[in-house]
């Protein structure tokens, strides 16, 4: 296939990448897995924005509602089987996929990392006092000197 487009060009250069360093390719060839482009249309502008949250929270946040934690479609899914009101098939689609990643734990959501490691769910007033507590705890900013790392290692496992 990639031989009969080449034809078409000037110059052709293969060049291999690494699976870690090809995530931008990775990304785009997804999306266009997941969207239909009629045949009619030549030329598709494609918009890139660099979000510091991760993409799903920006699309089950329910916006009338700023009480309610990113997580809080998947949790309803996983507690009761229930969508959102607001919710299309699409969105009711992606919540069913993300949530195999999530398990409850004592009615709190975890994720589920590929290595098993069970991490809690938190909401952002609760990130924010874990890392408050994290960074001004015991073993401070880990930026002067060699001894408060060595102190801050014996602190954590001791």
């Amino acid at each position: 296939m990639i031989d009969q487009v080449a034809q078409f060009f000037d110059q052709v250069v293969y060049l291999h990448l690494p699976r870690e360093e090809n995530q931008f390719a990775d990304a785009l060839a997804k999306l266009a897995s997941l969207i239909n482009i009629p045949e009619s249309v030549m030329e598709m502008p494609l918009c890139i924005e660099r979000q510091s949250e991760l993409a799903y929270v920006h699309f089950f946040t329910n916006n009338e509602n700023k009480e309610d934690p990113w997580y809080q479609a998947i949790l309803n899914y996983k507690l009761n089987g229930e969508y959102r009101p607001d919710m299309d098939k699409r969105g009711q689609r992606a919540i069913r996929l993300l949530a195999y990643q999530y398990v409850l734990n004592q009615g709190e959501l975890c994720q589920r990392t590929p290595q098993g490691v069970i991490l809690l769910c938190l909401d952002h007033s609760k990130a924010k006092k874990v890392r408050k507590e994290f960074h001004d705890g015991e073993c401070g900013p880990h930026m002067s000197r060699h001894w408060q790392k060595k102190s801050c290692v014996q602190a954590t496992t001791g």
